[in-house]
């Protein structure tokens, strides 16, 4: 299922590309961006607050669910990296990718921490997670978006690098910066969507995990 899906990106992406106006764009988002904004790697994607932190088990206060599976306020981690959550203390806010551990109420993290500057995701801003540049900017988006933008695109063929959403009228720029300075900054050209309120049903939920 996993070979199949990504084919038909795959597909799709050349598709686009050959019909394209836009005729130097390279590049769709990276495979780590894709996992980090899809449903096949995690269950959940959440913002929220770190109550407290071990070597063991890190506890964590879920403000809002970005993407997947309704997930109870207080979650409980068991399984995870020091790697995965170097950055992070109690009190901080961050972004975590979640899977459920045997359909108990313990999880596990997928994907590595971000740490960010609120549990607003509207507000939130990424201070350390593993992406960089231009991916970082389009994870922060996904953020801000409450995780309803999650398909980007890049270019990075001219003179300046832009960021792309993409969406069904087509691709839109969101963020540029010149690529032939070593120590430009990414410039946000426009804004997400606002965040709509969440919405759960057992049955999105079943179809999600027989997708897979």
């Amino acid at each position: 299922m996993c070979c199949s899906r990504r084919l038909s990106c795959g597909l799709a992406l050349s598709a686009l590309l050959i019909g394209s106006p836009i005729g130097s764009l390279k590049a769709s988002a990276g495979d780590l961006l894709s996992s980090m904004t899809g449903p096949v790697y995690q269950d959940s994607i959440v913002i929220g607050e770190i109550l407290s932190q071990t070597d063991e088990q890190l506890v964590f206060e879920s403000n809002r669910v970005l993407l997947g599976d309704r997930t109870p306020t207080q979650i409980t981690i068991t399984d995870y990296t020091p790697s995965q959550a170097e950055a992070l203390s109690s009190g901080d806010f961050a972004v975590l990718s979640l899977v459920q551990v045997d359909r108990s109420r313990l999880y596990s993290m997928s994907h590595p921490a971000f740490k960010v500057s609120s549990p607003e995701p509207s507000e939130a801003k990424i201070i350390a997670g593993p992406l960089l540049d231009g991916d970082r900017i389009a994870y922060n988006w996904f953020i801000n978006s409450c995780g309803a933008e999650s398909d980007f695109a890049f270019d990075y063929s001219g003179e300046v690098g832009i960021v792309f959403v993409r969406r069904k009228s087509g691709l839109s720029a969101i963020a540029r910066r010149s690529v032939d300075t070593s120590d430009a900054s990414w410039e946000r050209i426009a804004e997400p969507p606002d965040c709509k309120p969440e919405r759960f049903s057992w049955w999105q939920s079943l179809l999600r995990r027989l997708s897979w």
